[in-house]
């Protein structure tokens, strides 16, 4: 044990440290080294390594920039089943946009056209919507007629016919 315990203990060197911009031994100057800056709160400890990122730990950077989703709402991706209780192209479009930050402008204030389009059943090849963006999804629930508008002070979605 005792054998054991020297052995590992020889294994550990340990070097002296010297302070950034101090001269050595040889009279030659060191650069000085800018060391990471760790930021700790209650239950985390992170430590910023660059700009725009955090070293969460030994090998985990995260990113201190806003995903592209989270820019633009309606460029996430999505996979979905709409529910059978939904029967028109506008209750597909206002379980789409459920969660999106988004809602679908009245009605009252867009065209004839598309009060039609939206009281129409939704078509069955619609229920299953594989994975693509919310923007692609919302466009196909209208068709190639409709080109889809978005208002992104208000967060309004509208459909206008091409």
């Amino acid at each position: 044990m005792l054998a054991l315990v020297v052995f590992m203990s020889g294994c550990t060197t340990l070097q002296p440290v010297e302070q950034p911009g101090q001269d050595n031994i040889s009279g030659e100057a060191k650069p000085t080294v800018i060391m990471p800056v760790e930021i700790k709160q209650p239950g985390y400890t992170s430590v910023i390594t660059e700009q725009n990122t955090v070293k969460t730990d030994r090998y985990t950077k995260v990113s201190l920039k806003p995903l592209p989703e989270q820019l633009d709402l309606l460029s996430i991706n999505i996979s979905t089943n709409i529910p059978r209780s939904i029967s028109t192209v506008k209750e597909a479009v206002e379980f789409l946009l459920m969660r999106s930050g988004y809602v679908l402008l009245d009605l009252s204030q867009q065209n004839e056209e598309t009060k039609i389009m939206m009281a129409n059943p939704l078509p069955e090849a619609h229920r299953h919507i594989q994975t693509m963006p919310l923007r692609a999804a919302l466009s196909m629930l209208a068709g190639n007629a409709f080109e889809l508008k978005q208002n992104n002070v208000f967060r309004t979605i509208m459909y206008v016919k091409n």
